[in-house]
């Protein structure tokens, strides 16, 4: 983990019907220089998206199947002054039934 502060994950299940799309939305703090936001399920990456120009809100759309169900989080990476990348502390945790 890092030290950086933790996004927010918001979870948008909609209807949750198969052929639906889970929505992640991973809101990462102001003023904060990303180069990556990385989302997770069950403790596994599933996307990792570039960084777009200072952007606060990422958004990943996952199909709605039985598969979907699960613990869902996010962090973003930073890279310091010394150009090492640095993880966030990692978002709530949202699950997806």
């Amino acid at each position: 983990m890092g030290d950086l502060p933790a996004p927010t994950l918001i979870l948008d299940k909609g209807s949750s019907r198969p052929g639906d799309n889970v929505i992640l939305l991973c809101f990462v703090p102001m003023d904060t220089l990303v180069t990556h936001v990385i989302f997770c399920k069950d403790g596994k990456k599933i996307l990792m998206l570039p960084n777009d120009r200072n952007k606060l809100i990422f958004e990943s759309a996952q199909p709605a199947s039985p598969d979907s169900a699960g613990e869902y989080f996010c962090q973003y990476q930073h890279k310091d002054d010394r150009n090492q990348e640095k993880n966030s502390l990692l978002s709530a945790r949202w699950y997806q039934d």
